[in-house]
């Protein structure tokens, strides 16, 4: 297994630079065995998850993700005070602009890893947001279309929409 992570340390120490002494002895980035077997779980967990679950009744795993949100919400919170998103792209950006210790094949990593976060969110805002606008805009224009059987002149069955909606008013006591 040493023989392994040395290996794995040289050729990610020739393609990203040198390790930051920083976190040595660090958990889970003293080495990278760790988070390559953390990674493998991920991976067969999400291949071989929905196969096992295929003919079983779904999990109820309510309470966990009420605790996660909360977790990943102040976490949230603790970086938006301490870290404001904007401020590590523009040092890292600043990394590479003007050379630094740090070492370059990390920064590059980061600026990948960054325009991907930014390109899946606006995948997600996309796919969650204007597909929804623009299927409502359709279907509103599909019911009020000119000429349309289902509403002449607003009325439909020769009734006012509004009149089948309103309630009689009570009268007043005085």
């Amino acid at each position: 297994m040493e023989h392994f992570d040395a290996s794995l340390s040289t050729y990610f120490k020739a393609l990203l630079g040198p390790r930051d002494t920083r976190v040595k002895g660090w958990f889970l980035l003293d080495n990278y065995i760790p988070t390559f077997i953390c990674s493998v779980i991920y991976l067969l967990i999400v291949w071989l998850g929905p196969k096992y679950m295929r003919n079983k009744q779904p999990f109820s795993c309510r309470g966990i993700l009420v605790v996660y949100n909360l977790g990943l919400t102040l976490l949230s919170l603790y970086m938006f005070c301490e870290l404001q998103f904007v401020l590590t792209i523009i040092q890292t950006s600043c990394g590479v602009i003007w050379p630094c210790t740090f070492p370059l094949g990390w920064l590059y990593f980061q600026i990948g890893y960054m325009i991907s976060l930014i390109a899946l969110f606006t995948n997600f805002y996309i796919q969650t947001y204007n597909k929804k606008g623009a299927s409502r805009r359709k279907d509103h224009l599909k019911d009020h279309q000119n000429g349309s059987m289902a509403a002449v002149n607003g009325h439909t069955n020769s009734f006012s929409p509004l009149e089948n909606n309103v309630k009689p008013r009570k009268l007043r006591k005085d």
